[in-house]
């Protein structure tokens, strides 16, 4: 049985997998209980959020508009804390770090910061390079290795990793390895998962495996449906266990296949697929869209 909740869009799944956070993009967040789907937590908060966290402690939310203002609710009181506008860039998902103590903060101009309870913003690393026509592409968190991706692009991909400290006040990037070819831009996706890190070509033929250190392992052709541009396939999103991949294809279908044999599991027609995840390890599925976030199990989907 796949149970609709409100919401979609970014997805946000804590960590024990015991919560969901999602949004409708406009000011509301919603907290849902992953195995009861009741509604835990709702408020109204930044305008055009985005993106959004909870701290370890399950106190604390965090939220992040498209023009990077973070505000943090008191889940208890659902008093807001603080709101800070940061360096006033659109920028990628946040989290807070282990310590709980800040907001581990991404933006489009390249910056690493970290947000207090103090309202305090700290610029761990500014690197934008523009001197050498070289920009931040993006940069991604592994939450799995508390590390951070930076891809600076300027004609090749330069690839940097920083590891987070537990106290989340030092951070130091060292470079990892240079792509030859073009490296696709987010909106095809990057899949951090738990062992490996998977990627679309740009040419859009290949899933490449790499490590953590992106060295590539193999290529895994994709299915001729993805392959075929006439089916504008748009993004891929690889499960946390690198069990099951999520392909977003022109509207309104999202294809679901197993990752080892790319056998299709089920074409699911909903409005808009923005994100995708799996838990439980990976027998259970999310996707966020426009109309809300679907939640169900895989085996449900391969006995229909």
């Amino acid at each position: 049985m796949i149970k609709k909740l409100k919401g979609g869009n970014d997805l946000y799944v804590t960590d024990d997998e015991k919560y969901l956070v999602c949004s409708n993009t406009r000011n509301s967040v919603y907290v849902h209980d992953l195995n009861t789907f009741k509604t835990v937590f709702q408020t109204k908060t930044v305008s055009n959020v985005a993106y959004y966290a909870i701290s370890p402690d399950g106190k604390t939310l965090a939220a992040k508009n498209t023009s990077g203002e973070i505000a943090l609710i008191n889940m208890e009181t659902g008093e807001e804390i603080l709101r800070n506008k940061m360096k006033k860039s659109e920028g990628y998902p946040l989290t807070f770090t282990r310590d709980g103590k800040y907001v581990l903060d991404f933006d489009w101009g390249g910056r690493t910061m970290l947000l207090g309870f103090d309202n305090t913003c700290k610029v761990l690393d500014d690197t934008l390079r523009e001197e050498m026509g070289e920009s931040v592409g993006y940069l991604q968190y592994d939450r799995f290795e508390n590390t951070v991706y930076k891809l600076v692009v300027g004609g090749y991909v330069s690839l940097d990793t920083a590891y987070i400290s537990p106290a989340g006040k030092n951070i130091r990037y060292k470079k990892l390895c240079t792509l030859i070819d073009r490296f696709p831009d987010r909106v095809i996706g990057l899949s951090i998962c738990r062992e490996k890190i998977y990627y679309i070509t740009h040419e859009r033929d290949f899933m490449v495996v790499c490590d953590k250190e992106f060295k590539e392992l193999e290529r895994i052709p994709l299915p001729p449906v993805v392959k075929d541009r006439q089916n504008y396939f748009q993004r891929a999103w690889v499960s946390p266990e690198e069990k099951y991949v999520c392909f977003k294809m022109a509207e309104p279908y999202t294809l679901i296949y197993d990752l080892k044999t790319m056998e299709l599991v089920k074409a699911l027609k909903y409005d808009f697929a923005c994100d995708f995840t799996m838990i439980e390890n990976d027998t259970r599925f999310i996707l966020g869209t426009w109309e809300g976030a679907y939640v169900g199990r895989i085996e449900d989907l391969k006995s229909e």
